[in-house]
């Protein structure tokens, strides 16, 4: 069963959108609290 663009429909295509879009969105989330967490050292005692 092979998928080609012509028959996706569009409520499939807005799920994959969806996705791809809070795949970017949380990538975003965790790479600026890496970056925020190697440069702001807070010293914990």
């Amino acid at each position: 069963m092979t998928f080609s663009l012509a028959t996706i429909t569009p409520s499939l295509s807005n799920f994959i959108w969806s996705l791809l879009w809070g795949g970017a969105v949380i990538g975003a989330i965790i790479g600026g609290m890496v970056v925020l967490s190697q440069t702001d050292k807070i010293t914990r005692s």
